[in-house]
């Protein structure tokens, strides 16, 4: 991984607190909250735990915590847990990814101007996602484990918008074209 133009946190450092800015790699560990507003990176023997909001985010080492973003990206040696929030969503064979997952927020960049009362920069916010009681609970996924062919009816499954009644009758139907 080349790190990003910005900060750097080196593989032998330990970083506790709060840090804003626009890039930042992290090769070490780091602990605490992170507003970016470009890329943050987080390298394969990197260990993150905390709050981020970022434009774009690519973990391929140990994040906890909650992440928002407008981009998401878990490469294969990814091994995450936490809350993740991302219109955009991306996973490489091999990422262990456990926790909820919402890929129909409100981009980091209109919420974070929203939060600090500067209104969107951006497009407008993203229609929030329903909440009810027949909402799935999180998921532990490792990518490699999914059968490209059972992919699109998990994820019809997991819309919120999607019958169970609908997607029990396909599951059905798909044992019985298989037996």
């Amino acid at each position: 991984m080349n790190p990003v133009q910005g900060a750097t946190i080196a593989d032998d450092a330990r970083i506790e607190g709060t840090f804003a800015g626009r890039d930042l790699t992290v090769l070490g560990r780091f602990e605490g909250e992170l507003t970016l507003t470009g890329t943050l990176r987080v390298g394969r023997d990197a260990h993150l735990v905390g709050h981020v909001r970022a434009e774009v985010v690519e973990v391929d080492g140990t994040f906890e915590g909650t992440l928002h973003a407008t981009r998401l990206a878990f490469g294969e040696k990814a091994n995450a847990r936490g809350t993740f929030a991302a219109p955009q969503l991306s996973m490489r064979e091999g990422a262990r990814v456990e926790g909820a997952i919402n890929v129909d927020p409100a981009p980091a960049s209109v919420v974070a101007s929203t939060e600090q009362g500067q209104g969107p920069r951006s497009a407008p916010r993203s229609k929030p996602a329903r909440k009810s009681a027949s909402q799935p609970a999180p998921v532990m996924v490792d990518a490699g484990d999914i059968d490209p062919e059972d992919l699109e009816a998990l994820e019809r499954a997991t819309r919120p918008d999607t019958p169970a009644a609908a997607v029990a009758a396909e599951a059905a139907q798909g044992s019985a074209l298989q037996a």
